[in-house]
């Protein structure tokens, strides 16, 4: 007999938590630690949201620690100015 469609959604659902869960507690503080370096090094916040779009065209938003200094134009880092990169960014 073949699982119903629901519930293997529902099962990698659990796994997707189960496994993303313990990653992010072990990984938090080298996060925090990153989040206190940006935060030293340019004045602004360390995350940097960003909305991108998701299944269905749905839109999200991405929350990502900041690479570039504040007022920095909407570019990719190959294309940003040396000078508008953090210190932590170039890493």
């Amino acid at each position: 007999p073949t699982m119903s469609v629901r519930l293997q959604t529902f099962l990698l659902r659990v796994a997707d938590i189960a496994l993303a869960a313990p990653v992010l507690v072990l990984t938090m503080p080298v996060m925090i630690a990153a989040g206190i370096v940006i935060r030293r090094g340019s004045p602004g916040p360390a995350l940097f949201r960003q909305v991108r779009v998701g299944r269905g065209e749905r839109p999200f938003v991405c929350l990502k620690l900041r690479t570039m200094t504040l007022g920095t134009p909407a570019v990719g880092t190959h294309e940003a100015s040396p000078a508008s990169i953090t210190r932590a960014g170039g890493l």
